[in-house]
């Protein structure tokens, strides 16, 4: 539910920077004040940073809770069988040894969480410039928050709608979900998914500020 929510609470909190800013009749004082290029690139960033704070706090919260009840953090095996295949039982696996991840958690736990905890803030914070991005064009309140959920949505639910063409680890809901193990032949896919999603998200946000900027110049 956090992933399936997070392109949600990031534009929630970063992506109504500009039309707050509107609603509020302040807009046209500001870009006077600032410039339409200055005013256009201090949106976007205050947008980003500000969606990445909203996607990482709930994950924050619930590291807070964790260390609190773990404070040594200590290593929990992913492995669930052994060479004969005999399944352990009794045993709670955090981050299954088939996982992505499990290389880097296996490492160091700490820095770990810290590429998770970044991952997830550059994202949520492209999805939050995404809003942004919309809000230049939408005039009906709130729009702007939904777009960026919807999007996501529409990406998620897209390998079934292709029959498959297109691979679950591509959408963030699954490659953000690191528990898990994936066979390894499409363990990777989960890479491309990242560098996919950034790659989407990031062109999308610089062709709506690119758009706007257009716009006004004429």
């Amino acid at each position: 539910m956090y992933l399936l929510l997070l392109p949600f609470l990031s534009a929630l909190l970063g992506g109504s920077v500009v039309s707050s800013e509107r609603y509020a009749g302040r807009l046209p004082m500001v870009v006077i004040r600032e410039g339409r290029g200055r005013f256009l690139a201090t949106a976007m960033s205050s947008g980003f940073v500000l969606g990445g704070v909203g996607g990482v706090m709930p994950m924050i919260a619930n590291l807070s809770i964790a260390t609190i009840r773990n404070p040594h953090l200590n290593f929990i095996d992913g492995v669930s069988a052994d060479a004969r295949g005999r399944v352990y039982s009794g045993k709670y696996i955090l981050i299954s040894s088939d996982s992505w991840i499990y290389p880097l958690y296996e490492f160091n736990q700490v820095l770990c969480i810290l590429c998770v905890v970044l991952l997830i803030f550059v994202i949520a914070g492209l999805f939050s410039t995404v809003s942004v991005g919309v809000s230049f064009f939408v005039q009906r309140k709130y729009t702007e928050v939904l777009v960026p959920f919807v999007l996501s949505l529409v990406w998620w639910m897209l390998p079934s709608l292709t029959g498959g063409k297109i691979p679950d680890q591509w959408s963030h809901v699954i490659f953000l979900d690191f528990a898990p193990g994936a066979d390894s032949s499409v363990r990777w896919q989960n890479y491309v998914g990242i560098m996919l999603s950034i790659a989407l998200l990031l062109a999308l946000s610089t062709v709506l500020a690119c758009a706007e900027r257009h716009r006004d110049a004429l």
